[in-house]
């Protein structure tokens, strides 16, 4: 497959690497992939892949999550796995120049719905969003009341869920998302855009303090302070559904 435009390319098994995604432009991006550590054992920190190397950490035993070294829902690769009472935090993420626009990747899976459960949370005063899965067991993005902003959300399958979300320029129905075989992005809200501080506070697995938490895994998830263009949402399609059999 062709760089895209991106001067990369992506092999999808030719005997080649396969593309990877820090060669884009991230906030944050974890990969459960780095997490050193035996298979159960808790995880207390999980740090960026990239170049400021943030950490989303916890201290409190009851709270961790654990690592789950070969998981076969993904294809055997690594992720961490969140069982109803554990999350991670960053109390100020280094989200880059105010103003900018809000990307969030993750690739997950629910294993137990029925209620709300939180993937990814950005919270700041006047500011907040959340990727998240709906009482209904579909992942859908929701900003809150103050922001009043356009929200993108699309999945890949029931099984391997991956979701993106971009705050683009003012104007409903701008919501982005991944080109994703037959899902269709949603979009609403107003035609304000509220765009991101220079520093969020992030908390992955839970809404902030624990609540809403997640009982699945995780195998990645990213903040990007831009919008992806069309070619770069190809290539993380594209790599999702190689690395861990998104289809």
């Amino acid at each position: 497959m062709s760089g895209l435009g991106l001067g990369l390319s992506l092999d999808l098994g030719g005997g080649g690497s396969l593309w990877d995604p820090i060669s884009l432009t991230w906030s944050m991006y974890c990969r459960a992939d780095t997490i050193a550590g035996a298979d159960g054992s808790q995880v207390a920190s999980w740090t960026s892949r990239a170049a400021d190397a943030q950490s989303v950490v916890q201290a409190t035993g009851a709270n961790k999550p654990t690592l789950v070294k070969s998981n076969p829902n993904f294809r055997g690769q690594p992720t961490v796995r969140f069982a109803g009472s554990q999350f991670m935090a960053l109390a100020s993420m280094n989200f880059g120049t105010a103003g900018s626009n809000t990307f969030v990747w993750a690739v997950c899976r629910l294993t137990t719905g029925g209620a709300i459960s939180l993937v990814v949370n950005l919270a700041n005063t006047g500011y907040g969003f959340q990727l998240r899965y709906a009482a209904a067991n579909q992942p859908e993005m929701l900003g809150s009341s103050a922001q009043q902003s356009t929200w993108g959300v699309a999945e890949l399958n029931a099984t391997v869920a991956l979701a993106a979300y971009c705050d683009g320029a003012a104007g409903a129905g701008h919501a982005q998302s991944l080109t994703v075989g037959n899902a269709t992005p949603v979009a609403n809200g107003s035609t304000t855009t509220v765009q991101s501080p220079a520093t969020m506070a992030l908390t992955v697995g839970a809404f902030t303090g624990g609540s809403f938490s997640l009982i699945g895994d995780i195998a990645e998830w990213g903040v990007m302070p831009q919008e992806p263009g069309a070619n770069a949402r190809v290539f993380l399609e594209s790599y999702a559904r190689a690395r861990y059999g998104a289809q």
